[in-house]
């Protein structure tokens, strides 16, 4: 097992980076701010550790297992900067949860739900998923149509992400802007958008 371990270091190293970086904001939202650089050293420092470990043994095993573990490692570092994890994680969660979603479009439609006086809603248990702050906004909802966000990160000061539901399209969402330059926007189906502004 041990002949093994070098490898075995180098597979759960990439598996914690890729939890890490593709439940990022909830990971981020969820614990004090004070915790997160603690959090950070666990996700990210170790499996950085294990590739200095497996550099450190090539040049005495050239073993298939040790160039395996260091290719692997190699990659669990650079994994961060060439996949787009957020952008990756909100398309798989619209195909995921795309009913529910529009569950919500219907409720918010109806004004089955009272938001806040400036448009967000906080969303019944069932669905707070469905959102990163457990809230859509609700940026139009009357007879010409509906802009709904969805948020994926909720900066402060830092800029937004958002999946945004626009039953109007693209010009819809621009139209409705609240004083957060978007920055960029793209169509991920038919009224649903990835947006990200300058908040």
């Amino acid at each position: 097992m041990k002949k093994y371990s070098p490898l075995i270091i180098a597979i759960i190293s990439v598996i914690i980076r890729f939890i890490y970086f593709w439940f990022h904001d909830e990971i981020y939202d969820s614990i004090l701010l004070f915790l997160f650089p603690l959090i950070a050293i666990l996700f990210l420092v170790l499996p950085t550790i294990s590739l200095c470990q497996s550099f450190e043994r090539l040049p005495k095993d050239r073993s298939w297992i040790n160039i395996s573990a260091a290719i692997i490692s190699i990659f669990s570092i650079i994994m961060f900067f060439i996949i787009p994890f957020r952008d990756l994680k909100t398309k798989a969660d619209i195909k995921l949860y795309e009913r529910d979603m529009l569950k919500i479009v219907e409720h918010v439609k109806n004004n089955d739900w009272e938001d806040d006086g400036i448009g967000n809603i906080t969303l019944p248990k069932d669905f707070k998923h469905l959102s990163n702050s457990g809230q859509v906004t609700v940026l139009k909802n009357d007879s010409e149509g509906q802009v709904i966000i969805f948020w994926i990160y909720r900066g402060m000061l830092s800029g937004s992400t958002e999946l945004i539901y626009s039953s109007g399209g693209e010009k819809m969402i621009k139209d409705n802007e609240t004083g957060h330059p978007i920055t960029s926007i793209e169509r991920v189906k038919d009224n649903w958008y990835y947006v990200e502004t300058d908040y």
